[in-house]
């Protein structure tokens, strides 16, 4: 017989992690799979990578991805950097699967030759009709995602098409910026509750501009920023895109650093889409889990409004509201409601139909040089790792926080010292004669 003190030291030893709350770093408790598939949009087909939960005994294929059982499940599309890869946020489609969450990976467009602000703009404006089209057509894969229930993240480049995005559709409820960068034509307003994830301004974010995201996320909606302590531009990211290593985009050690990006972007999340309280617990300053971070050194200049009445809160003053929306009302999302109106996408891609990657922003590279060889994947299932608002005006104005847009460099990953615009081409040219011999990125 287990002696009574032994019995009560096994119980504190289960109790404890849970009344503590969970990392939100670490899988949760669904099995995560991924499948491949394809979206249309433009004339053009195109792949996306599809990370999703598979409820125990449900039998989950790449025509059902989540095998009809379980959920409804939020659904999160993810907008990658620059010329990069679906495959190179593995590590978040992972984890936000294991943590009852659907996640679209499109594949976007990617143009060097988009040197003007109006070119610039307008591969983002495409790429974020990209991921909307993304978005519809798991939406018709699978009846058991949520098309009321959506948030929208995006990295570097993809994060400006990601909150273009978010501003036109209205079912979307959060966003998540991981060291987005912007165009030369400034800052814009997110329309929904805001994380800013950013990280010391090097090769690919010369200009340090997310500090102006922040600043323009609109009143009423909770807004949250920090840096993540000694991470590189593309250090989110498992595995890292090669030519974000070749440019120098990439810190010495990015394993270190990924879980401070995953943590937060998830609890953030789950907050926003899955109504858990622990997550909003976890969010926000006054939480142990963000507490942890800034006390370890892990994360710095956090500040956060998540009241959303404009200003910034006090030190752990404030806990993150849950929606108001929660629990979501209906089972099934139906027909998603109607886009507010992205301009039209002119087809600015160096390589329509090809499927080749993310916009460009700031006349330079941004993390990755190395444009996709194109093609659809056949829609087969993958393993998988396992672990892991209403329309927005667009327009600057002055940040709610005091902040001055203008004293933040509009040009995002623009500036690579030593790496000119036609070395960024030559670099382009080069990697995808090599994906098209066969060599990989």
């Amino acid at each position: 017989m287990i002696p009574m003190s032994a019995r009560l030291s096994l119980l504190a030893t289960v109790l404890v992690p849970v009344l503590a709350g969970a990392d939100f770093a670490q899988p949760g408790p669904l099995q995560a799979n991924r499948f491949a598939g394809t979206y249309a949009h433009g004339g053009a087909s195109y792949p996306y990578e599809l990370h999703a939960p598979c409820s125990p005994g449900a039998s989950c294929t790449a025509s059902s991805p989540t095998g009809g059982a379980g959920g409804p499940y939020p659904v999160v599309v993810m907008g990658h950097g620059f010329c990069n890869a679906p495959e190179n946020y593995r590590n978040f489609g992972a984890l936000l699967a294991s943590r009852g969450m659907v996640v679209v990976v499109p594949k976007l467009e990617c143009n060097f030759l988009a040197f003007s602000d109006s070119a610039k703009l307008q591969l983002h404006t495409g790429n974020a009709q990209r991921m909307l089209s993304a978005l519809d057509a798991a939406l018709a894969q699978d009846s058991r995602l949520d098309g009321a229930v959506v948030a929208v993240a995006g990295h570097s480049g993809g994060g400006l098409s990601a909150l273009l995005a978010a501003s036109a559709r209205p079912s979307v409820r959060a966003l998540v910026l991981l060291d987005a960068v912007d165009v030369a034509s400034g800052a814009r307003a997110s329309p929904v509750p805001t994380l800013v994830l950013s990280t010391a301004p090097a090769q690919c974010n010369a200009s340090g501009n997310a500090g102006g995201w922040y600043g323009q996320v609109q009143t009423g909606k909770a807004r949250s920023r920090m840096r993540v302590v000694g991470a590189s531009h593309c250090d989110m990211q498992e595995p890292v895109h090669s030519s974000c290593s070749l440019a120098g985009c990439a810190g010495s050690n990015p394993a270190a650093v990924r879980p401070v990006f995953l943590r937060h972007t998830a609890a953030w999340l789950a907050a926003h889409l899955a109504c858990e309280a622990g997550a909003a617990q976890a969010a926000a300053l006054s939480g142990t889990d963000l507490q942890a971070d800034v006390a370890a050194g892990r994360v710095s200049d956090v500040v956060q409004d998540l009241d959303g009445n404009g200003l910034d809160d006090a030190a752990g003053a404030a806990v993150l509201p849950l929606p108001a929306a929660c629990p979501p009302a209906s089972p099934d999302a139906g027909t998603p409601a109607p886009d507010a109106g992205l301009p039209v996408d002119a087809g600015t891609a160096l390589d329509a139909g090809l499927g080749t990657d993310a916009g460009t922003q700031g006349g330079g590279t941004n993390g990755g040089t190395a444009p996709d060889a194109g093609g659809a994947p056949p829609a087969q299932a993958d393993a998988g790792s396992g672990t892991p608002g209403p329309a927005d005006s667009l327009d600057g104005g002055a940040g709610q926080d005091g902040e001055d847009p203008a004293a933040v460099s509009p040009f995002g990953c623009g500036v690579v010292p030593g790496l000119p615009a036609w070395g960024a081409l030559a670099l382009g040219v080069a990697a995808w004669a090599r994906r098209r011999r066969g060599g990989g990125p």
